[in-house]
Formats: C-alpha cells, structure tokens, sequence
C-alpha cells in the first residue's frame, strides 16, 4: 500500500454544522499579521556565511539518550545525530543504512553484515559490538528503557557479534517485521557510552549521524553541527536548530519574522497567511500517523463493547477533519493507516450515527456517563480543539467529557504508566510501516497500552500475524485482524493526519511522510 492509497471515505451523516463545532471551543486563532519578509537565515546565505536551518517544533525532547525516548518529534532530532541498520528512502522502502545487508539464515535467526569505516564523533570507529551494545540496553530487563516498547514484541532472545562486522539477532520465534523494527534502534558507541554513563550520555550524545550536537537548553534550543567525516559525506547545511516552541500561532509568527526557517503542526487556519506571506509557503504531505482516542477498557462501561461502538458512532469524524482540519487528515477504519502493511482497505469508518449511539448505550444499561479525555497540547495538529469538538459531540448523547491538556512528555509518561482513566488523545508514527508495530505497543497483552486494551482472542491474532513468515498469509490474517478490532472499538477510530509545515521559500526540502525532518536533505537555492 502506498501513500497515493490515501482517499477520504464517503462522507457520512454529518449533521454538525461548522458553527456548531467551532461553538465546542475548536476554532484556531490566527496570528496577527506581522507582513515580514523572508528569513533572516535564507538572506544570510546570500552573504557567504555558514549554510544554517533553524526549525521549530511543538514539543522538546525528553533526552538525547534514544533508548530513553520513542516519540517521533524526538526521533526526528535523534536520525540526525545517529544512525540506525536500515532507513526509509523517499519512496518509504526500506534500505541498507549503516547495515549493508541482511539474511534471514533461518526462521529464528537474522544476521545483518555492517558497514566498515564509520566514524562515531568522537573519532573512534564502529564495529558490530557497537551494534549488539546498543540493542542490550534496549533489551536489559533491569534497565527499564522506553524503547523496550518498539522492540519487546521481536521476542529477541539475544544479539551476536562473532566478528567485528557481523550482527547476529536471535529471536525465540519467528518475527516477520524485525528488520523494520531496527529502524528504531539508533547506534550508540560501546566503550564511550559505558565510560560516560547513562545521565552525562543523555546530555552529551555521541553518535555516527551527519551532525553532532554543540548545545542543548532544554526547552530552549538545540543546537547541532555537521560532522564532515559522516560516511555519507558531509551535508550541505552546516548548522542546524531546534527549537520547541507549544504554540502553533507563535511557530507561525516566528516563521514569518525570519526567527526559523521551518514550522512543523501548522494550523489550517494559518495556511492563507503563510502562504501569502512573499518569503514563505505552505507544503503539505500525508502522514503515516495514525489519530485516535484511546479507551481504558479497564473501566466499566467501558469495558463494554456497545459503550465503545456507541462512542465510535457519536463522533463525527467526517466534520471535524472539514472543519478543524480543513480537509487535511483522512478518516480510518480501524487501528493500522494506508502506508502500513496489514491494512484492510475493505473497511469503512463508524458512520456518524448518534441515535445508534443512544441506542447502544442504552443497551448497555448506561444513561450518563461522565469521562476525562487527556490529551497533549501542542504535539498533534489541532489536538486540544479536536478533543473539544469531540466533547461537544459525545455529550450530546450523554456522556460528559472533560477535556485535560496537558506537556506532551507529561501526558506521554502518564500513559507509559497506565495512570489514564477514562479516554486519551494519541498519535501512532509507524517508523516500521507495519502493522505489528501499533499493535505490539499498544493493543496487546505485556505492552505498553495493554492496561487500556488487550483480549485473549486479539492477543493469539496478533502472534500468529507476527509469526507467519509468509508475507501473503501474514497479509490475509491481518485483514481479519483489523476486522475483529473495528468491530470490537479499542479506540475511537479518528483519521491519518496530513502534516501541513510551513517553509522559506528559498529552503530546497521535500516532507515526509514518516515526519522525518532530515537536515541533510535540506539545502538553500539562490534565486
């Protein structure tokens, strides 16, 4: 499935009006209109000084230690200062990065040969003991990392190293997607990492990526140079920023005054303003992101599937990516998105059905209901206006709903530690464009998500898929997986986002749609 897959569903019964969703509090503000001209940074570039990007996104980092840290706003920072075994190209295929290649020697048993000559930044060379370092921290029971949560459904059993350029991944059973799951893996140096240590590591990264870092104030900015000795070759920009700024509206204006260079998450309120402005301009792509409200089926009603169907039909998915959105996301079926493998195209989103709604919830017995939505404020496009537009709705067929915004690493912590009650607000990233990925971290039993939902019957569902080695069968078991989890709702299905960025004109850059923000693809043109 590829990414020209993407297509609006029909739409459904969309009774609400647009005033009536923006009367849930779901209108953006534009920002005033400053009239600046092109960044201070394209002109620069006019002046012989050193080629620099600045780039501004809604969230900072939690660490510059990776294992540490799985969101893709970090990981977009993280692909520019390590590397990993395989890439994604332009065409979201997977390819050799610093592994030049792999072999599935036996069921269990996948050995991948790694590049020679790579430098690390601190001048010292990588070898395979590098790469089986980087994956045992990962995997150490003891050690309690975030990334365990990519990596824990590989069942791997242990990593080897029988020479300097050969890895050598061992799995208790079969695992189909493991070589995409290496693509959350970034390669740390063996010797520097144990002599510095896990706290001064996370605060002084080194890496073999095509920058490495000079400062970070968290918070505040961070602060990258180009590594002229990567592997790759030296990259064309040669200073890059990163700068966490929440507020959609302020991106924006800084983007306009010259302050940056690039703006992730614009509002499609702000598109005519930016793309009216003579220096800037809007470029849009769809995302591998998949949008939805997650369920604490843990939680009577909402341990009952009618309560959960009820809520599916209350929302109209349709009226808020026209109204909200504008027309940028595309409503989903089920828990995978079109790019990714395993999803079942023959399904077709919950229609906008209140009376359905009312109907099954009285079914269950419920006659009110009163839930918190938390959800991160400033990490998704629109994402507190669409949680207020999906309040206003579900309230009309009884059931009041308290919007909480909270700092994305907050909110994202909170959920790692399964202390959210009620219903939450998340995007899924697929960095392995699989479907075992959404549903090893989130819907299965021993996941991260498994206190909000996992069944018996859904758990041997998603191990059979992953343990099929046969690409077509594994594909058709998936089909009636995504079936069984549309009808049983572990979410509120919501849509695949289009990441809409906001660029200097004079900025030669074409998004991804993994939200990859990959500064060695950037470059200035000269008008």
């Amino acid at each position: 499935m590829s990414l020209s897959d993407f297509t609006e569903s029909p739409v459904g019964q969309a009774a609400v009006s647009r005033r009536r969703l923006l009367s849930y509090g779901a209108a953006a503000v534009p920002a005033a209109t400053l009239g600046f001209a092109a960044s201070e940074h394209a002109l620069a570039q006019d002046d012989g000084e050193t080629p620099s990007v600045s780039i501004a996104q809604g969230v900072d980092i939690a660490t510059f230690d990776p294992p540490d840290d799985t969101s893709a706003s970090s990981r977009s920072i993280f692909q520019n200062v390590f590397d990993q075994l395989v890439e994604l190209d332009d065409d979201l295929q997977f390819v050799p990065s610093l592994a030049e290649s792999w072999t599935n020697i036996d069921d269990l048993t996948w050995e991948f040969k790694i590049r020679q000559g790579v430098l690390f930044h601190d001048g010292s060379e990588l070898t395979a003991h590098d790469v089986k370092f980087s994956f045992d921290v990962i995997l150490d029971p003891d050690e309690g990392r975030r990334q365990k949560i990519n990596l824990g459904a590989a069942g791997i059993e242990r990593v080897e190293a029988p020479d300097d350029y050969t890895v050598r991944i061992i799995t208790a059973e079969p695992y189909a997607p493991l070589v995409r799951s290496n693509r959350f893996v970034s390669i740390l140096p063996a010797k520097t990492y144990q002599e510095m240590g896990r706290e001064a590591f996370a605060l002084n990264p080194v890496g073999t990526g095509p920058f490495r870092v000079v400062e970070w104030v968290k918070d505040t900015h961070i602060q990258l140079e180009a590594f002229e000795e990567h592997w790759r070759g030296a990259p064309a920009i040669k200073a890059a920023e990163f700068r966490p700024i929440p507020e959609a509206s302020t991106r924006v204006a800084a983007l306009r005054a010259g302050e940056i260079d690039l703006a992730t998450l614009v509002p499609p309120s702000e598109i005519p303003v930016v793309d009216g402005e003579e220096g800037t301009e809007i470029r849009t792509v769809p995302s591998v992101r998949t949008i939805f409200v997650g369920i604490n089926t843990s939680q009577p009603p909402l341990d009952d599937v009618r309560v959960r169907q009820a809520m599916n039909y209350a929302v109209d998915v349709e009226a808020i990516v026209q109204f909200i959105l504008d027309g940028h996301g595309f409503p989903m079926a089920s828990v995978s998105g079109p790019a990714e493998f395993g999803h079942n195209p023959e399904l077709e989103p919950y229609p906008y059905d209140p009376d359905r709604a009312r109907e099954l919830l009285a079914e269950a017995g419920v006659e009110s209901l009163d839930l918190t939505l938390h959800t991160p404020s400033g990490r998704y496009l629109q994402d507190v206006e669409v949680c207020q537009a999906i309040a206003g709705q579900l309230a009309e067929v009884g059931i009041s709903v308290e919007v909480r915004p909270a700092e994305f690493q907050q909110f994202f912590s909170a959920y790692l530690a399964n202390e959210l009650d009620g219903l939450h607000f998340l995007g899924y990233g697929s960095a392995q464009l699989d479907a075992d990925g959404v549903l090893g971290a989130h819907l299965e039993t021993g996941s991260a998500g498994e206190m909000y939902y996992s069944t018996p019957e859904s758990d041997e569902m998603i191990r059979a898929a992953r343990r099929d080695l046969d690409e077509e069968s594994r594909l058709a078991r998936y089909y009636e997986l995504m079936a069984h989890l549309h009808d049983d709702a572990p979410w509120i299905f919501m849509y695949n986002q289009e990441d809409i960025y906001g660029v200097n004109r004079s900025l030669a850059w074409t998004p991804k749609s993994d939200e990859r923000l990959w500064v060695p693809q950037m470059e200035w043109q000269q008008e």
